[in-house]
């Protein structure tokens, strides 16, 4: 028996056709497709690391840990798993605003690609900040006294890696692998040092024994969403699905990048817990303060100067990851065509620049406007 439409037509012949972007076709024929699995896991950690994670955790003595188990598992992993879900099916340029437009339409595409980029014209400068304060005291201190001195080198700081990421793709994402490998070093230091405090025969600044401390209260539960904040940012890395070599890429970047980021985060803990105790939770500076109080001022030297790394990883991968979303929407005619103009090396010039001077504007109006 043949089923047939109201008219009588057999349904075979109805072709729900999906309704596909330009850019899905686009990109493909004039983006190289140049990132393997290493490339997309050290961008997804360097995207998603909250450096100030271990420190807000120590406010919360034992449960931090707890609490980063439990959001891992409640948020994170869901998480993962439908960023793969959704990777697998559209593997294309843009990630979370090409999802919302295959699943609820192009202008709730467009709205959720503007949520999606505009924070990352924030962190940016923030970031940008937070490298600014870490070089200060290796540098010169009174020289960013004034608030307006920190904004123009936060300025700069976006100008350089703005500058940077015009450079070929090839070359930065090869930077950015380097200065991941300087984040991991950073992190064995400071594991290092929490290992040596206890051979040593020192104490935890932390009472781990009462199994109270470990259980979420009325009075820590504020710990979850801050821990959370922590994981978010899952679906970032696939702003470039449109360039990866193949789709298993997709879910061996999710999978790798997510345990590494959550050994990172339990080790950085555990190490600020243990030689510095919750006094780490108001100390900016308590991961490289743990590696100084054990091993010295030379090695905590090279520990800020990882850490730093990391925040400058961080400030490239923003500037393309978001510039990405920009590119797409031009190239989709939702913005101007201007953005969708690429350079020689094939790197969307126009969108990458606008990125920048908008993190500079945000920048300069938070560091010299006068308090009202």
């Amino acid at each position: 028996m043949k089923l047939s439409d109201k008219r009588g037509q057999p349904l075979t012949s109805l072709v729900l056709k999906p309704v596909y972007l330009h850019s899905e076709v686009f990109i493909p024929q004039k983006m190289p497709q140049i990132l393997n699995s290493w490339d997309m896991t050290t961008t997804f950690v360097v995207s998603t690391y909250l450096a100030s994670c271990a420190s807000t955790a120590a406010a919360g003595g034992p449960a931090a840990i707890t609490y980063l188990v439990l959001v891992g598992l409640t948020f994170f992993v869901p998480c993962l798993i439908a960023t793969a879900q959704l990777g697998q099916m559209y593997p294309h340029e843009g990630g979370l605003y090409n999802w919302a437009h295959h699943a609820i339409g192009g202008y709730w595409s467009f709205f959720a690609g503007f949520c999606a980029w505009f924070p990352g014209v924030l962190i940016s400068s923030s970031l940008a900040n937070l490298l600014v304060i870490y070089a200060a005291p290796l540098i010169y201190p009174p020289l960013l006294a004034q608030p307006w001195q920190q904004g123009i080198a936060t300025c700069l700081v976006l100008v350089t890696t703005g500058i940077l990421t015009l450079c070929s793709f090839r070359w930065v994402q090869n930077l950015i692998n380097l200065l991941v490998i300087m984040m991991l070093l950073g992190t064995l230091l400071i594991s290092i040092a929490c290992i040596l405090w206890l051979i040593r025969g020192h104490h935890s600044a932390t009472i781990f024994t009462n199994w109270t401390d470990w259980r979420p209260r009325p009075d820590n539960i504020v710990m979850f969403g801050l821990l959370a904040f922590a994981y978010l940012g899952t679906e970032g890395p696939l702003n470039l699905a449109g360039e990866i070599t193949r789709r298993s890429v997709i879910k061996r970047h999710l999978t790798w990048g997510g345990m590494l980021l959550g050994l990172i985060y339990i080790c950085n803990t555990l190490a600020v817990l243990i030689v510095l105790g919750p006094r780490a939770a108001s100390d900016p500076f308590a991961l490289v303060n743990t590696v100084a109080i054990v091993l010295g001022k030379s090695f905590a030297i090279i520990t800020a100067t990882c850490l730093m790394a990391s925040f400058l990883a961080t400030i490239l991968v923003y500037n393309y990851l978001y510039a990405r979303l920009l590119f797409v929407a031009s190239v989709d005619n939702r913005l101007p065509h201007s953005l969708s103009k690429l350079n020689k090396w094939r790197v969307p010039i126009n969108a990458a620049l606008v990125q920048t001077i908008l993190a500079c504007i945000v920048t300069l109006l938070l560091f010299n406007l006068p308090p009202f």
